[in-house]
């Protein structure tokens, strides 16, 4: 509701850039106009340098995303039609305008963007900042069309009509959303490595142990390079998790699903996924705390339990132990606090709530004997105890789960222990 009460303001926002639909800012506050700061202090060098972080438009993909998982947690339709359904749609049509058609190759771009990884924010040499195609940015773009269309279908028209209205949402932009969502740009190496963004794999390496020799903690690249008079933007180094965002926020069959829909057919899945964790883990500096967060359901995607432990570790006590030197201060990372639960709860306990059904994997750290809590999915109250070897689960209705690719039913009240 802070967003919907904010949805005229990233309109406004959208139109002053040229733009339809609603651009919500970067970093919102009060009113939901940006606060975003356009410049910004490097410690080191104590000069003050342009900030363009207000590019990460996919903060719009976010809060659409955020919606999504609000409706498929509570099936709560009212929400979806007097508000969700409005926020979508407003969305939607910013992503369309954002794009440009290449009739050359029959596929779109979206430009003048930045990825979740604030090291780049443009390309080298050009006066202009922000990046084309970013893989995040075009991925999480095409999923949200494909929500809308599902919504399309599922809808009464009545409630469509009158969000359609509310929205100035047209037949003719959903069929836009439909011939986009398939044709978005992205870019692949001869190793199916997946470009952060166009002309990536065209950036110099970099010797990331030289730097450590000088500096020590080289997790804030991007200040240490502009002290020597270099720009991060030349380089394959990454803040923080960016290209593998979408296979964080997504399930992998959804992941694949896009890919495939975008017309990027993936053969060996468990292996493209290991090569890109490798390829983008050995370019991040973690700059960003939540960067470890991510980087450690991947590494439970590929049965690196010790490595997801250790990015796990230093994510939870990053501000007990200020490991980024100073700013707990300032204030607590509350964005990474959440993050840390949902890791546990998601991914060690392995209770994902974003499909249809409830489906239960555990990973549960060897650190841990077991991990206890409760969790209300479409109506339904779980009590939730997982330990290495067992799952025990008592839900307050009749509820089917799938329990690691097998449907198993839950009766109301009654514990069920599931073993593995």
């Amino acid at each position: 509701m802070y967003r919907y009460n904010r949805l005229g303001a990233a309109k406004e926002y959208a139109k002053s850039t040229g733009n339809e639909g609603a651009m919500f800012p970067w970093q919102s506050g009060m009113t939901g106009d940006e606060q975003s700061q356009v410049m910004h202090l490097n410690p080191i060098t104590n000069q003050w340098d342009p900030d363009n972080s207000r590019k990460q438009r996919h903060v719009s993909l976010s809060i659409a995303y955020n919606i999504w998982n609000y409706y498929s947690m509570t099936n709560d339709e009212d929400f979806i039609r007097d508000y969700g359904l409005e926020m979508l749609l407003n969305i939607t049509k910013f992503w369309i305008s954002m794009t440009t058609y290449n009739e050359e190759t029959g596929k779109y771009s979206i430009s003048n963007v930045m990825g979740p990884d604030e090291f780049h924010e443009g390309y080298p040499d050009k006066e202009d900042s922000g990046l084309t195609n970013n893989a995040y940015t075009n991925i999480m773009t095409s999923w949200v069309f494909k929500k809308v269309e599902y919504f399309s279908t599922h809808e009464s028209q009545d409630i469509l009509d009158d969000n359609y209205k509310r929205a100035d949402f047209s037949k003719e932009d959903l069929k836009l959303t439909k011939k986009i969502r398939h044709n978005l740009e992205l870019e692949f190496n001869k190793d199916e490595i997946l470009a952060q963004f166009d002309g990536y794999f065209d950036l110099k390496p970099i010797d990331f142990d030289y730097y450590r020799r000088q500096y020590g903690d080289i997790s804030r690249m991007d200040r240490i390079l502009k002290a020597e008079g270099d720009n991060p933007d030349d380089y394959q180094v990454a803040k923080q998790a960016d290209s593998l965002m979408a296979l964080y926020a997504l399930r992998e069959p959804t992941f694949f699903h896009i890919m495939s829909d975008l017309g990027y057919e993936i053969p060996d899945k468990h292996d493209f996924i290991t090569k890109n964790i490798e390829y983008y883990l050995s370019r991040t500096t973690h700059g960003s705390t939540l960067s470890r967060i991510v980087y450690a359901m991947l590494a439970l995607k590929v049965n690196n339990n010790d490595l997801a432990w250790k990015l796990f570790s230093q994510a939870l006590t990053s501000d007990y132990y200020d490991i980024q030197g100073g700013t707990t201060a300032e204030g607590i990372h509350l964005g990474v606090m959440g993050a840390t639960l949902n890791v546990v709860t998601c991914f060690f306990a392995g209770i994902d709530y974003r499909g249809p059904e409830l489906e239960i994997d555990p990973h549960v750290p060897d650190a841990w004997q077991s991990i206890k809590f409760n969790m209300s999915f479409k109506g339904t109250r779980f009590y939730f105890t997982v330990t290495h070897d067992q799952v025990r689960v008592i839900p307050d209705d009749d509820i089917v789960v799938v329990f690691k690719g097998d449907k198993v039913q839950l009766d109301a009240h009654k514990e069920k222990m599931l073993n593995y």
